[in-house]
């Protein structure tokens, strides 16, 4: 009899984990479909990349243009949100994307294991290679992600932004936490304090180049040529003692990259790091 009772209990728990995977598969796929942001039919152009891109272009100053930027997102997330959206308009025709001294760097390399947010809410969207490099850099991540999102197991469900944003009262909120969008810095942050924390931070970011983010830059080039797609590559404005936290090697490497693509790839390099010079411009 108790044996009895523990496979009815036993049975009742896996139709109730099953009914469960179910429910959250169908919310989460209206999240990415009926909830995710409206990219209108007129909008030509789409500005990603993360914070530089984020703070520097506003799209109410530009005619017909979205902003999908998010803090510390690198080239792979990028190229995944940008075949996203090119898929939803294929009516795009220019994308800026933020391309500074550290885009390209191995510390780029880390958000995919280290921000985990990023595969919160793109995980989805990675095709075979992507899920690749994820599993690579983390097995036990792809597992669980995989679990959640492909299977629709209630792991952490609370903290599940996908599935929150459905019964959520204000899903602009949700739309902005799970895709990024243009962020509105009104007061500069540069102090005294500040400026000597950078000046001791001179010559300290010595960044080796990431095969890994080339592959990607390279790809999301490739998709905009494939699209008749004009890509801007945009060097945001940055103070001069955050500049000189560079080395040498660093800078270097940087112009050799963007020369070659601007040669041999057809991206526009707009250069606009001196652009603004006075402090009251800068928040870092």
């Amino acid at each position: 009899m108790k044996r009895m009772s523990l496979v009815i209990f036993l049975f009742s728990i896996l139709a109730i984990l099953a009914v469960w995977s179910v429910l959250d598969k169908v919310y989460i796929s209206k999240a990415m479909t009926v909830h995710a942001p409206s990219i209108a039919e007129n909008v030509k152009v789409l500005i990603i990349g993360d914070s530089h891109a984020q703070t520097a272009l506003n799209p109410a100053f530009m005619s017909d243009a979205i902003s999908l930027t998010f803090s510390n997102e690198n080239y792979f997330f990028s190229y995944y949100k940008l075949k996203w959206a090119l898929e939803k308009n294929n009516a795009i025709k220019a994308v800026i994307l933020g391309f500074s001294y550290h885009n390209l760097s191995q510390e780029q390399e880390r958000v995919i294991k280290e921000r985990t947010f990023f595969l919160e809410h793109n995980f989805l969207l990675l095709d075979s290679c992507g899920r690749r490099i994820v599993k690579e850099k983390s097995t036990d991540l792809f597992s669980y992600f995989r679990l959640k999102y492909e299977f629709g197991m209630p792991l952490n469900f609370y903290n599940n932004d996908l599935l929150m944003i459905n019964f959520a009262s204000d899903k602009d909120e949700y739309r902005e936490k799970i895709w990024g969008g243009y962020k509105n810095m009104s007061t500069a942050n540069l102090t005294d304090e500040q400026k000597r924390k950078l000046v001791a931070e001179k010559n300290s970011k010595d960044f080796k180049l990431s095969p890994l983010m080339f592959e990607y830059l390279a790809k999301i080039i490739s998709l905009c040529n494939e699209n008749k797609i004009t890509l801007y590559l945009l060097n945001t404005p940055i103070h001069e003692l955050y500049f000189e936290r560079y080395t040498k090697e660093t800078v270097d490497n940087f112009i050799r990259a963007a020369d070659s693509l601007k040669k041999e790839n057809g991206a526009v390099y707009l250069d606009y790091q001196r652009y603004l010079q006075d402090d009251s411009f800068f928040y870092d």
